[in-house]
């Protein structure tokens, strides 16, 4: 008998049976990891997810930082206990309660702040990486998976030249010869050429 069967009336032996549960285990969440992978969290994929599965979709590829929920939450808990707490000290030592409902406040806020500019130096250095291009082919190594962060190239206007375009031909209005780049007479028929 285990230790466990006194207390659930139902066990994992000690010995054989706890390795075969951490096993199966294993293979369960290295299934389920696999299942999510291929059928979650890619983003082609979202759009036709049921509401719960889009929810698994933002959440495994860290769409938004859990940390900043967690940290509102304390926030708002923290400021309504100091400040009901400090109404409680009213009634004891009134100066005492009026400083805590003053000041505690202040200081949680103060707290507060101060945790948050990690976090949003982060999301500033993730933004300012996403806009370094890549060097060579590959990706950008230190690309952050942070989707909501991401820059689009669709932000980019199409017609935006970049260092290794080649500059589209012109011709003349007039006579229809082709233009020297940068030129804004036309060397054919010397007619001036705007908007060039």
């Amino acid at each position: 008998m285990s230790y466990y069967d006194r207390y659930g009336g139902y066990a994992i032996a000690s010995g054989g049976g706890y390795i075969a549960a951490l096993i199966a285990v294993f293979m369960i969440a290295f299934v389920c990891t696999i299942l999510i992978l291929v059928l979650v969290t890619p983003e082609k994929r979202r759009a036709g997810l049921p509401a719960f599965f889009r929810f698994c979709h933002d959440l495994f590829n860290v769409k938004w930082l859990l940390i900043e929920k967690i940290l509102k939450a304390f926030y708002i808990f923290n400021t309504l206990f100091i400040i009901l707490y400090g109404f409680v000290w009213l009634f004891g030592n009134p100066l005492m309660g009026l400083l805590m409902m003053l000041a505690g406040p202040v200081l949680v806020r103060l707290l507060h702040e101060a945790l948050m500019l990690g976090i949003l130096a982060v999301k500033n250095l993730i933004s300012i990486n996403n806009k370094i291009p890549a060097s060579g082919t590959g990706d950008n190594p230190f690309s952050a998976s942070f989707s909501e962060y991401k820059t689009s190239n669709s932000d980019v206007p199409a017609s935006a030249p970049t260092s290794n375009a080649v500059p589209e031909t012109v011709i003349c209005k007039n006579c229809g010869a082709e233009l020297e780049p940068g030129s804004l007479f036309c060397g054919q028929c010397g007619h001036k050429n705007d908007g060039i």
